[in-house]
């Protein structure tokens, strides 16, 4: 396993094994760095969302959606900035960073 990827050392061997076949670490220093800034600017960016969502002046439906999105965005950009690992480049397709 790669040392810049997350630590598996405390899983068994088997799991370890699996985790690495799945999430072989497939990006730079600096593509961690540009998706853990984007993941953190997104969650923190979606708290005013939510206000506005729950103070009524976004619909709630439509609030809620959005929000959820930027949620999961944000935090698997942030997963995805920690672990090393980018499911872009895990299907194959070139990115930039």
């Amino acid at each position: 396993m790669n040392i810049y990827c997350a630590e598996y050392r405390n899983y068994p061997l088997l799991v370890r094994e699996i985790l690495f076949l799945i999430m072989e670490c497939n990006i730079d220093a600096g593509g961690r760095y540009i998706r853990l800034l984007l993941g953190i600017g997104v969650v923190v960016f979606s708290i005013p969302v939510l206000m506005l969502t729950l103070s009524g002046l976004i619909d709630t439906n439509i609030g809620w959606v959005v929000v959820t999105a930027m949620l999961t965005g944000g935090l698997f950009s942030i997963f995805e900035g920690w672990s090393g690992w980018c499911v872009v480049r895990a299907l194959g397709y070139r990115t930039l960073i």
